[in-house]
């Protein structure tokens, strides 16, 4: 099943883009995560999208920066 299974493009592009927003807005309150620490923190294991593929895409967007293989601050604010 895919990320965009019985949805629209749209749908699915702004679902993705309220995780990202998700992951930078935890970043910004708290600081510096590990790996695992902003996994549970934004309760990805609920998510449809591997929480990877959403992380690594917020990196692409900007929105979150990776600090090393496994710490991450927010990415600067629109």
């Amino acid at each position: 099943m895919s990320a965009t299974s019985g949805h629209t493009v749209v749908h699915a592009h702004s679902h993705l883009e309220a995780r990202h927003r998700r992951l930078q807005r935890l970043l910004q309150s708290y600081g510096v995560l590990t790996y695992d620490g902003l996994r549970t923190l934004a309760d990805a294991d609920c998510w449809e999208t591997p929480f990877t593929v959403v992380l690594d895409r917020a990196i692409e967007s900007g929105r979150v920066r990776r600090l090393s293989d496994d710490l991450f601050e927010a990415g600067p604010v629109d």
